[in-house]
């Protein structure tokens, strides 16, 4: 799961669809409910302004004490192959303005009809401690795990 840099998250997933379905999944408003945690409501808007600038908004209800707003601001958006964003959350952690970079790339796998390896890359912060490290990584673990199911629902 991750690289020899404690500080790096890499994670690959090989998705049983066509890499523009799998791009779509991180794109469109209406395909984004895989990223919020269970417990926020199905009916929470999503804010999506897919291209460089553009920003990307959701709420995410953890528990009765845990809610905010999460999401990022686009950098770079190649369609269907590659998202560049900046990654975190409105009064929540961790913040936007902690400038979490996240790359996502989109492959086509010739060996299989349909199929798409999706990479996603950030790089933490020098000065996380082992916590914060950890607590992020569980985080996209787990949030790339609900990734898997919507991306061919």
């Amino acid at each position: 799961m991750s690289s020899e840099n404690t500080k790096q998250i890499h994670i690959v997933k090989e998705l049983p669809v066509a890499r523009e379905r799998a791009f779509a999944a991180w794109t469109g408003p209406a395909h984004l409910r895989w990223f919020s945690n269970p417990n926020t409501p199905g009916d929470e808007p999503i804010s999506v302004d897919a291209r460089p600038g553009g920003f990307w908004r959701q709420r995410m209800l953890i528990d009765d004490k845990t809610d905010y707003v999460t999401g990022g601001v686009f950098k770079e958006v190649v369609a269907p192959k590659r998202l560049v964003f900046v990654w975190g959350a409105e009064n929540g952690w961790p913040n936007l303005k902690d400038n979490l970079v996240a790359e996502v790339t989109f492959e086509e796998l010739n060996s299989k009809p349909n199929a798409t390896r999706m990479t996603f890359n950030m790089t933490l912060p020098d000065d996380w401690g082992d916590k914060d490290v950890n607590q992020c990584r569980c985080g996209w673990s787990e949030t790339l795990a609900r990734f898997v199911p919507a991306a061919w629902a």
